[in-house]
């Protein structure tokens, strides 16, 4: 036998020499697993890689958590029985997974190497196993590193569900999200010392599907006791198949979506799949495109230090465009040595400075998911009519109160609609003949009252409202209690896509700090170019950065 051949002598040979497949299934996991203690937990099949423009597969990658991140740790090449063992095809692909150990077996013969870094050949050939690294304590969760991986892995529990639930989309993402939202718990609940072991994972290979369902809706509970507005049901539950459930846990169970950057990777991912779910009412009345958010929350620059409402949040878009917002605020603030623990900075903020209502349930339900898929701040999203106060509203009535109003109301008031309730309308200015009023309008002076002096709002109207004579009393309104600071036209077809054809515009104010304040010049901006077609497909003229840029060249909105 030569330097680096190792005999399989504790378990037996399979004397069926059956195909490469069943030599890794039936021996080489099994004696990876068995004997040299390997977690199968920490395993993968089939894993690409890249050289150049072509993508091979390694066999099997076992995996060890280093400060968090999954690196690979042993590469394996299966062959099946008596086939020649391919050392440089192994060796390749430990030196591009940066792996340090990788093996090529057929099940009887085993060469282990440390992978050199040298290019080809340069491994150095080993006499004994390699084992796994031991980690003490619970077991460690590994980060999604990037939007890729990310996608990757939750496409693929989605595409799970859809299979089986493909007549509904709707459902097929709120069942994603109960996956999500348990794992978060289970996650939360180990990080706090409730226990010592994840609940969200398959605990030995005999387990019993019935025990880890029930673990995982034990999960749902406790998320719906923590907030009971979370879930539609009064008892939130699991409706898959076994083997659906299974095959998604298995796909999660490795990573930390407590440690994963929620923001940029699993918040961007959860965006998206609501965008591509939701077709009619929360996208054409509850949905502002993404860039359109994004802009309006650039120019408003929020700070840390500042309270953020949305009365009309609809799926928490604005809300979550500022967290990432503020994120780069904070991660600047570490870099210079401000701040010292940037995580709980941001947790912080999350909880104290954001907030939102909307009156449909389902809707909120969907936001508060979204921000807990992007660092969390969801306790203060309210099933509330946002156009008036009532004893279930009292966190939005305290902060008011505490701080003489808000900081910054970014919102998009849902297009159409009408007000009947005389009683909602008594209190209001606009509210015409106390009859009837469009919710809009309402909006107007619902987010004057809300903000403090000096505050800031940045709100989406129909330009009908900016320009039709029957409403010159609402631009009065707006000129007696507010300064103009811009006014940024946008094209008629931003909305279309999402269901709605109105032409609107993005108007930046700010309360009077004193009555007779004098109205200054106004920035004035009009959009050619939204960045996508009626259709929705992306185009490459975008003016929104453009204006950005050429508003900052000229210093900013002046707050």
């Amino acid at each position: 036998m030569e330097v680096g051949e190792i005999l399989n002598t504790k378990k037996p040979k399979d004397k069926r020499k059956g195909k490469e497949r069943e030599t890794e299934d039936k021996i080489i996991i099994p004696y990876l697993r068995d004997f040299l203690g390997y977690d199968t937990d920490l395993m993968r099949k089939a894993v690409p890689i890249k050289f150049g423009r072509m993508t091979k597969y390694a066999d099997l990658v076992f995996y060890n958590i280093v400060d968090d991140i999954k690196k690979p740790y042993l590469v394996v090449e299966s062959k099946a029985p008596g086939e020649k063992l391919d050392t440089d095809q192994a060796e390749s692909y430990a030196q591009g997974f940066n792996a340090p150990f990788f093996v090529v077996t057929d099940g009887e013969i085993w060469k282990f190497f440390k992978t050199g870094k040298e290019g080809r050949k340069s491994s150095e050939a080993l006499k004994t196993e390699v084992h796994p690294v031991k980690i003490l304590g619970s077991l460690k969760l590994a980060k999604m590193e990037s939007i890729e991986e990310a996608k990757r892995v939750i496409r693929y529990c989605h595409d799970v569900i859809w299979n089986e639930k493909s007549t509904i989309p709707e459902d097929a993402l709120k069942e994603l999200t109960k996956f999500l939202i348990a794992k978060i718990i289970d996650e939360q609940e180990v990080n706090e010392h409730e226990k010592e072991e994840y609940d969200f994972r398959i605990k030995k290979t005999t387990e019993n599907i019935i025990d880890l369902k029930k673990r995982i809706d034990r999960l749902l509970k406790e998320a719906k006791k923590r907030d009971a507005d979370l879930f539609v049901d009064e008892n939130p539950e699991i409706t898959l198949k076994p083997y659906s459930v299974i095959k998604i846990v298995q796909r999660l169970q490795d990573y930390s979506l407590s440690s994963t950057d929620k923001v940029e990777i699993l918040g961007e991912l959860y965006q998206e799949l609501l965008l591509n779910t939701y077709t009619d009412k929360i996208k054409g009345q509850r949905f502002t495109p993404r860039n359109v958010v994004d802009f309006m929350v650039e120019l408003i620059n929020p700070s840390l230090s500042e309270t953020v409402l949305d009365p009309a949040c609809g799926t928490g878009g604005f809300l979550v465009s500022t967290l990432r917002h503020i994120k780069k605020e904070i991660d600047e603030s570490f870099k210079s040595g401000d701040i010292s623990n940037p995580s709980t900075e941001f947790r912080k903020y999350a909880k104290d400075k954001l907030y939102g209502t909307d009156i449909e349930k389902t809707v909120i339900q969907l936001a508060k998911a979204n921000m807990l898929m992007n660092g969390d701040g969801h306790t203060n999203l309210l099933v509330h009519d946002g156009l008036y106060d009532t004893p279930d509203n009292k966190i939005i009535q305290d902060v008011v109160k505490k701080n003489k109003g808000f900081d910054i109301i970014l919102t998009n008031p849902p297009f159409g609609g009408t007000k009947l309730n005389p009683e909602i309308l008594y209190h209001y200015t606009l509210g015409s003949d106390g009859k009837s009023q469009i919710m809009q309008i309402l909006f107007i002076e619902r987010c004057v009252n809300l903000l403090k002096n000096g505050g800031k709002l940045a709100i989406v109207l129909p330009d009908g409202i900016l320009s039709n004579s029957s409403l010159k009393n609402v631009r009065d309104f707006i000129m007696d209690k507010m300064i103009i600071k811009a006014v940024i036209s946008l094209p008629v077809i931003t909305f279309k896509p999402y269901g709605a054809n109105v032409k609107t515009s993005i108007v930046f104010l700010q309360k009077k700090k004193y009555p007779n304040e004098e109205q200054k010049d106004v920035i004035m901006a009009e959009v050619a170019n939204i960045g996508y077609s009626v259709t929705g497909k992306p185009e490459k003229e975008k003016d929104l950065p453009k204006i950005v840029e050429d508003i900052k060249n000229l210093g900013g909105i002046k707050w």
